[in-house]
């Protein structure tokens, strides 16, 4: 059945201008309907979980679908992901989608309407997009693209599928669910880019707050030690970091311990908390080498058997000036002379963390009247990258200073490292200055 419109010339005589069928009619107004409905019911801000399952109740108001589908590409390859499925009747998913009829989708870049009994082999060698001119069309899906930009080609991020299992599909329901995944994958992306930005900003407080924790742990001002100047600061590469100094004074001794547990971020951090309680927990009892060996037993019991931490552990009896001390693997700090001698530390034994039997020595050295210690991560001392550059450099720091205080030399090794190194540390920097003054 058809309808003829007609148009009156000049000579009052009636002449055709263009059959029109009434079944295009409908397919049609219905194709306009969908869409109005799709971007109507999609324009609300929603989870992605419920946008899914909308754009699936649009699907089966659409077309005839039994089973519909949607399917994101997901991973470095790029692969086809099922992220949500369902039968009309929201009964048990007990269909797949054809592998095949998605892989020629996303490669072709275009809708395909086919037969659900068609063969790999049928679509590899289909010279073109399959549509509902092939008999017993049970199968539509159409590809989710979303633009890139002026110029660029768009780019698909998956695919919109349905199936039917009595009824067939004609042309109309292709062109039909092709519209509904133009109107869908723009909702998802959007989507997407939304709890992208959401979990962005959730996973930047949650490191505003670890931060703000860390440094907590971290003595808020310099421990005051009679006839003593002290100075501490960490400097970490990312928000947190696996650095951590301290300094307690009971009275009697000042208690000194410097760590840089392997590795960065939310991971080493972690591990730092934990090597930190097991420091504090036994850092005072004991001879400082049986401390170290508690100290590395816990540490290791409670780390993954890849993870260590180098460490540094002293005791400093004020009075005296005599310095206990222990090197788990560390850094060898500097004792700069006034006499202008350059000592290191080494003694002591592996990085925490490495053997759960590991056994320490360890060993004292005096400091005199105007001697500074400075210990330090490798996060400073990689600022040289020559062998021994970094302590003749950190100890000629110490005596161009001077008399000057532990502050001043702290800023001073920092803003040399920040010198020789333009862009943001690549390690976590930490440092220790401990300055006897003049008698």
């Amino acid at each position: 059945m058809s309808l003829t419109t007609t148009r009156t010339c000049s000579r009052k005589r009636a002449i055709p201008d263009r059959a029109i069928n009434v079944s295009d009619c409908v397919s049609q107004s219905h194709a306009l309907r969908v869409l109005s409905d799709a971007t109507a019911s999609l324009l609300v801000q929603y989870p992605l979980s419920v946008v899914f399952n909308r754009i699936l109740d649009l699907v089966f108001e659409a077309v005839p679908a039994d089973f519909a589908t949607i399917m994101l590409l997901e991973g470095e390859t790029q692969q086809p992901v099922l992220k949500v499925g369902r039968d009309r009747l929201d009964c048990a998913v007990g269909q797949q989608p054809s592998r095949a009829i998605v892989r020629k989708v996303v490669e072709g870049r275009g809708a395909v309407m086919a037969g659900n009994d068609f063969e790999e082999a049928n679509l590899r060698q289909s010279p073109g997009p399959l549509s509902a001119r092939e008999p017993g069309c049970r199968v539509i899906c159409a590809p989710l693209w979303v633009p890139v930009g002026q110029g660029d080609p768009a780019r698909v991020i998956g695919v919109l599928y349905a199936s039917a299992r009595l009824q067939t599909f004609r042309e109309a329901d292709l062109e039909i669910l092709t519209v509904l995944a133009n109107t869908a994958a723009a909702k998802i992306e959007i989507t997407r880019l939304i709890e992208a930005g959401q979990e962005q900003r959730r996973l930047e407080e949650d490191l505003r707050v670890a931060a703000q924790i860390q440094a907590s742990l971290l003595p808020q001002t310099p421990a005051r030690l009679p006839g003593y100047d002290l100075a501490g600061r960490t400097q970490s590469s990312r928000a947190v970091g696996g650095d951590f100094y301290d300094l307690a004074y009971d009275g009697s001794l000042l208690h000194l311990a410097l760590g840089d547990v392997a590795g960065k971020g939310v991971g080493a951090a972690m591990l730092m908390v934990e090597l930190r309680s097991a420091v504090r927990a036994n850092w005072r009892s004991g001879p400082l080498a049986e401390a170290a060996t508690r100290i590395n037993g816990h540490f290791h019991l409670n780390i993954p058997p890849d993870r260590y931490a180098t460490f540094f552990l002293g005791r400093l009896c004020p009075d005296s000036g005599r310095l206990t001390y222990v090197n788990a693997g560390h850094n060898r700090p500097l004792l700069v002379g006034a006499d202008g001698r350059c000592e290191t530390l080494g003694e002591g034994g592996m990085a925490f963390g490495s053997f759960a039997d590991s056994a320490y020595d360890e060993d004292q050295v005096w400091m005199q009247p105007n001697d500074t210690l400075v210990v330090f991560s490798d996060g400073i001392s990689d600022a040289w990258p020559e062998l021994g550059m970094a302590d003749r450099e950190l100890a000629q720091i110490v005596r161009d200073v001077g008399p000057g205080s532990a502050d001043e030399i702290q800023q001073a090794i920092f803003a040399a490292a920040d010198r020789r190194t333009t862009e943001l540390p690549r390690d976590d920097r930490t440092l220790v200055v401990v300055h006897r003054l003049t008698a």
